[in-house]
């Protein structure tokens, strides 16, 4: 599993993300330094988002627009933020797991399950194995 996530370089595949949608007027400044906080330290405290150099409004501004996106997530509006991989993410974050072309592995839609629903072919030793999300 790590040779298809790639831990090493998900940072710089993330923060590319973060600019892109930063340049789009989708994230707010300030977003990657919230979540390269989260990669590093696995949670962070909601609290402590103000402590990246933005005020407090400026903080749940960015908080609320990482969740609207789907790369955060917490359980509750208090708990501490933990990095997620929605699934229209995915082939750009985790490329190794995700391959384009049917037969050969990737991200098939629509087959058999419900609607937004996606099957992932992941490699194991001569064969796929599916795996529904």
């Amino acid at each position: 599993m790590e040779g298809l996530l790639e831990p090493e370089r998900l940072r710089g595949r993330i923060m590319l993300w973060v600019a892109e949608e930063h340049a789009l007027g989708h994230l707010l400044t300030r977003a990657g330094d919230v979540l390269a906080a989260i990669l590093y330290r696995g949670e962070f405290p909601r609290a402590d988002v103000a402590g990246v150099g933005a005020t407090d409004r400026h903080a749940r501004r960015i908080v609320a627009a990482l969740v609207q996106t789907g790369v955060v997530t917490s359980d509750g509006p208090r708990a501490p933020l933990r990095l997620a991989f929605p699934a229209t993410l995915a082939p750009r974050l985790m490329p190794g797991s995700f391959r384009s072309g049917r037969g050969r592995g990737g991200l098939e839609r629509g087959r058999g399950g419900p609607v937004g629903s996606a099957t992932l072919r992941q490699p194991r030793g001569d064969g796929f194995a599916e795996v529904a999300g």
